[in-house]
């Protein structure tokens, strides 16, 4: 009798042993294709759908279950030959069990197979596949048999060797890892993140990591935060918050997914960074993670969160407007009132009075929930978070005088204020690690005295004699609109980030100035919390920051993790109390140090970023006038007016239109004088006139020659 039996082999960690009856049970093992060789029988293989009839077939004639463990294969195994294995009963053994059959009272009944005559079939014995070779170790509770063609055990072998290697070298690499990460060892990291730190060569714990992780994991704390700008904060708050949704998850029967964390920011770059982080981190344990922002479709963002995500990082107003707006998933973002962690990213900004009020609805939300409140954990986070100074004047008035005074806030009181905003029942853990002058140690801070009018000459100084990634912040608007339009006539590409952008622009902006190692990005206080831009070498502060805190956070998208950077201020006449307020705020006995400028240089500089600013100025009032007058002419036109040239107003009479085209000529003019001197600076060749009698702009050896010294080294060489 011949069956051609394809065997199914699955990973050695993968095998069971189950008796025989329970193998072919579809409730127990639905999957499992069969294998049964019983006494004097046919070895029978079972694939897919046939495995459950055949065994219901066989097990109802036989009537007695074997209790004989069996091992199952894996499907995606294909030998390279097929297989066939054929059982010659001898008369000698069928007379033996035919006798024995009939002795015994248990015995099963006969079995009609078609085309064969009729046998005793003892169901007491059966041959099962051992690891062994058929050739090397006799089956058990059989007559001899005799063999014909025999499965290549070569192939079954090598099979199983692949199968103990794969397990002996994860066993193997996971000694590898704990080895690598000893340093993590006893921070109760789980082992899918410490596989994913190791991946992204974090070998080491910063400060605020090493104090955050044994109280967040071990303890179950809740955690106040406070470290230095660039010391991995997104990490102290993110594994303890992977580490407990794992746990929760396999504590709970309940296979329907909810939110299990909440992680708020400040801004929508902030939450793009946040999210990638915390993704990166959870690479290895099958958890979601959606970012939820304003600036995008937030048709989009309801179809990432029908996708049931387990972390949700979000800026308040958009999660505001879906959490009332969507009744498709209503249900599910009820469950971000009740979700067991909350982390507030950036918190002493998030919590100011007349920022974000959409936050203080959310938390609201979840305070009134008392049960979900006394079972959260919360992590709040900040690098300004225990900073304190002297409160605004307009905030604090003494009624018996009826006049203002300045009243300091204590860092206890600041504190209390935050958990009670937060809604945290329990007693949290304050780790603070910053410094006295609030600021990286890296950091080397430094100013530049000035006039309003000079700070674009001393910015296109710097920007041209140190190049590296450079982070310039200003405090409006209107503020980079005009220094973009100054610096791309004096050939300089300087990226925008503010609110009034597009975010998919924003995001491409931002996206440019990572993958550019020379890379210049102009922005506002939008970009200075929290980003994680890498190698950002040279922070200048085109405008005295307003707060001290918006300093510290400015400074610190460069000096991190430990690296070398340098922050210049940018100080005017109208910006010296301001700056004398920051210095005090931070604990700075002395000033800033002066950058160091080489004075030639700067007066071969000066004439073409004056005739710059002019050029500019000029183009705007003509620009300016011309909208005017289109405007005008659009008007009439819908009016169906026809107005001739003596009926316009005055700044559009013969006389206003002859100083316009003065204006027109004089620009191309300047344009033209321009484009020489600057030619001359860089080194490029100029068809025009150049404006020297001897037909080239002359200039010092130091503007010909770069030294090659970096901002950062040439003021501590100057300073030191």
């Amino acid at each position: 009798m011949k069956t051609h039996p394809v065997f199914k082999l699955t990973p050695l960690s993968q095998w069971k042993k189950v008796p025989i009856s329970d193998a072919f049970d579809s409730e127990l093992n639905p999957e499992f294709g069969g294998l049964e060789v019983l006494e004097n029988y046919e070895c029978t293989v079972f694939r897919d759908g046939e495995a459950q009839s055949k065994a219901n077939e066989i097990r109802s004639k036989t009537k007695q279950p074997v209790s004989k463990p069996v091992r199952q294969f894996n499907n995606n195994f294909k030998p390279n030959r097929e297989c066939e294995l054929e059982y010659q009963s001898e008369s000698q053994g069928q007379t033996e069990m035919e006798s024995e059959s009939e002795s015994d009272p248990n015995a099963a009944s006969p079995v009609k197979m078609p085309k064969k005559k009729k046998r005793k079939i003892a169901s007491s014995k059966a041959l099962v596949l051992s690891q062994t070779s058929p050739s090397e170790k006799p089956i058990a509770g059989n007559p001899k048999v005799k063999r014909r063609k025999v499965i290549q055990n070569e192939i079954l072998n090598t099979v199983i060797d692949q199968e103990v290697a794969e397990v002996d070298g994860n066993a193997m690499k996971n000694k590898n890892l704990l080895s690598a990460m000893e340093a993590w060892k006893d921070l109760f990291v789980p082992l899918p993140v410490l596989k994913s730190l190791h991946e992204l060569n974090f070998l080491t714990p910063t400060l605020i990591q090493g104090l955050t992780l044994p109280s967040a994991i071990r303890d179950r704390l809740d955690i106040l935060g406070a470290a230095e700008t660039g010391s991995g904060k997104t990490l102290a708050f993110g594994i303890p918050v992977i580490d407990k949704i794992l746990k929760l998850k396999q504590a709970e029967d309940s296979v329907e997914s909810r939110v299990y964390a909440l992680v708020l920011t400040p801004t929508r770059e902030l939450c793009v960074q946040v999210k990638q982080h915390l993704a990166a981190a959870a690479k290895y344990t099958q958890l979601n993670v959606v970012s939820i922002f304003g600036g995008l479709s937030s048709q989009k963002q309801v179809r990432l969160l029908k996708s049931r995500p387990e972390i949700v990082v979000a800026t308040p107003g958009r999660l505001w407007d879906i959490m009332n707006g969507e009744e498709e998933i209503e249900e599910f973002l009820s469950t971000i009132v009740e979700c067991p962690l909350l982390v507030i990213d950036e918190a002493d900004k998030m919590v100011e009075k007349g920022h974000f009020e959409e936050l203080t609805k959310i938390l609201n939300l979840m305070k009134n929930d008392e049960e979900s409140s006394k079972r959260r954990q919360c992590f709040v986070f900040s690098a300004t978070l225990t900073y304190v100074h002297l409160a605004p004047d307009r905030l604090k008035v003494s009624k018996k005088k009826k006049r203002k005074k300045s009243v300091k806030i204590s860092k206890e009181s600041k504190l209390n204020e935050l958990i009670e905003t937060v809604g945290i029942l329990k007693r949290p853990k304050v780790i603070d690690v910053t410094v006295k002058s609030q600021t990286a140690s890296s950091l080397v801070e430094s100013c530049i005295f000035c006039t309003q009018s000079e700070k674009d000459l001393y910015l296109y100084y710097f920007l041209k004699n140190h190049e590296g990634r450079t982070l310039i912040f200003t405090n409006s608007i209107d503020c980079i609109r005009r220094l973009l339009s100054v610096f791309s006539l004096l050939k300089k590409t300087l990226l925008p980030l503010h609110a009034s952008m597009h975010q998919k622009q924003r995001l491409k902006n931002l996206e440019r100035f990572t993958q550019s190692e020379t890379g210049i990005l102009l922005a506002t206080d939008v970009a200075a919390r929290g980003l994680d831009i890498p190698n950002v070498q040279h922070v200048i502060h085109y405008q005295v920051p307003r707060t001290a805190e918006s300093y510290v956070h400015r400074s610190g998208r460069t000096a991190r993790a430990l690296k070398d950077g340098l922050s210049v201020v940018f100080v005017d006449e109208k910006d010296i109390q301001g700056y004398k307020k920051i210095l005090k705020s931070l604990h700075k006995d002395d000033a800033l140090s002066p950058f160091p400028v080489v004075q030639e240089d700067l007066k071969q500089l000066k004439p073409i970023v004056s005739l710059a600013q002019r050029i500019d100025t000029t183009t705007h009032r003509t620009e300016k006038a011309r909208r005017h007058d289109d405007w005008f002419v659009k008007m009439a036109k819908d009016a169906d007016l026809d107005i001739s040239d003596g009926e316009r107003s005055d700044e559009n009479s013969n006389e206003q239109l002859r100083k316009n085209a003065k204006e027109r000529r004089q620009l191309e003019k300047m344009k033209m004088e321009f484009a020489s001197l600057l030619a001359g600076i860089d080194g490029q060749s100029y068809q025009g006139k150049y404006p020297t009698s001897s037909g080239k702009l002359m200039l010092p050896k130091s503007m010909k020659k770069n030294t090659g010294s970096t901002a950062i080294t040439l003021i501590s060489k100057k300073w030191k």
